[in-house]
């Protein structure tokens, strides 16, 4: 089952329409009145997007910038790209404070990302992307494994923009996303559930997932593709050319797992978040 973690809920706003070719229009930030800022740290996630028919890495950027009173711009920033190296410089946001009154408990962040478009990434050798903040130098090492469809953002030196929910005093493990073709779901089992508690199932449900998908028309992924692994034991990667992926949030049941009372077989998208993608 796929879980939504509290990094992907911060972050969702950013990503209205996850299957649009072109992100949607964001209004004009009004900057008058507002004061220029620039943050002390910012964080960093990894994200999964779609681009020209393709899956492509996206850095997203985040600064906590105001509380729910307040109204921020986006984060600004400049890139270039030389060779394998991507540079970044975050130069700040606006920030236009508002009447103190009865706002909700909550913190306003600046944000923006940074796509890795598919033909920089699959150049021969790992990349560097270099970001810049307050006149400090932030290191990342990019790397794609195209046997495992894997990329791998490692920082090297990061004293302001740091991984999320990690510190400049401790380095965070390394983010890692797959880039699965756009025809691939995740099929899994999802047993009953009782007072809100979902009744966990056990084994290896790799063997009854695939006699399933063959009757329902869909082929194991690794077949079609052979750089997908299905190692985990709860859930087959499928494909269907003929249909397409669930829409939305939810997952779609197809039918009933045998000999598990009340059990459901289920398919779901692809999450844009690795955190995201664990069959449970």
């Amino acid at each position: 089952m796929i879980k939504i973690s509290f990094a992907t809920l911060l972050c969702m706003s950013l990503f209205i329409n996850l299957h649009a070719e072109t992100p949607s229009p964001k209004p004009q930030f009004d900057v008058q009145g507002a004061e220029f800022m620039v943050p002390k740290t910012v964080s960093l996630s990894l994200f999964r997007l779609i681009e020209g028919g393709k899956r492509i890495p996206v850095v997203f950027l985040s600064a906590m910038a105001g509380d729910s009173c307040d109204s921020v711009s986006e984060l600004k920033t400049r890139r270039t790209v030389e060779g394998n190296k991507l540079a970044v410089d975050i130069e700040g946001y606006y920030l236009k404070k508002g009447e103190e009154g009865d706002c909700a408990d909550a913190i306003l962040q600046s944000r923006s990302r940074i796509e890795i478009h598919d033909e920089w990434l699959k150049k021969k050798g790992d990349k560097e992307i270099l970001i810049r903040m307050n006149g400090q130098e932030n290191r990342y090492k990019l790397s794609y494994d195209p046997g495992l469809l894997k990329t791998t953002l490692t920082g090297l030196q990061t004293p302001n923009v740091l991984i999320y929910g990690s510190s400049s005093e401790s380095a965070a493990a390394p983010l890692e996303i797959t880039l699965y073709p756009l025809d691939v779901a995740v099929m899994h089992v999802k047993g009953m559930t009782i007072f809100n508690q979902v009744t966990p199932i056990t084994g290896d449900h790799r063997p009854p997932l695939k006699k399933f998908a063959q009757t329902k028309g869909f082929v194991p992924a690794d077949q079609i593709y052979p750089e997908i692994r299905q190692d985990e034991q709860n859930c087959l990667k499928v494909v269907k050319k003929d249909r397409s992926l669930p829409e939305g949030p939810d997952a779609e049941s197809l039918g009933e797992f045998p000999n598990e009372l009340g059990a459901q077989i289920v398919l779901e998208k692809i999450p844009i978040y690795e955190e995201d993608y664990h069959c449970r």
